[in-house]
C-alpha cells in the first residue's frame, strides 16, 4: 500500500520511480501496481506465465529472451524488443581497475 501511494503521489509531483523485481508474481504485480507503472522493461524470465505477469499482456515472448542485455519494452500496448549495452563482471573489473590507475597517474 505504501508503494502504491508513493507512486500515485509521486507522479502528481513529477517524481519518476523505478522498481525492479527478480521474480515477477501476480501477487506483487497487482492491477493497481500495473496501472501506476505504465512502462515496463522486461529481461529474460523463466516461463511464459512470468512473462505475462511482468508485461501485463500475454504472448510477448519474454521467456525466449537471450539475456545479456536482451530486453522488451512494453508501453501503451506496444511491445518493442531491443538490445541494451551489457558488460560482463570481468569487463566491469577491468574498467574499475583502469579508473584507479588513471587517478594514481594524475589523469
Amino acid at each position: 500500500q505504501s508503494l502504491v501511494r508513493l507512486l500515485q503521489r509521486g507522479r502528481e509531483a513529477g517524481i519518476h520511480i523505478i522498481a525492479a523485481t527478480q521474480k515477477p508474481s501476480s501477487q506483487a504485480m497487482s492491477s493497481v501496481m500495473k496501472s501506476n507503472f505504465p512502462t515496463r522493461l522486461i529481461g529474460k524470465v523463466a516461463s511464459a506465465d512470468d512473462a505475462r505477469v511482468a508485461a501485463g499482456i500475454g504472448g510477448t515472448g519474454a521467456e525466449k529472451l537471450g539475456g545479456h542485455g536482451d530486453f522488451l519494452l512494453v508501453a501503451e500496448g506496444q511491445t518493442i524488443r531491443f538490445q541494451a549495452a551489457w558488460a560482463s563482471v570481468d569487463d566491469l573489473r577491468q574498467m574499475a581497475a583502469g579508473c584507479g590507475t588513471a587517478r594514481r597517474n594524475g589523469a
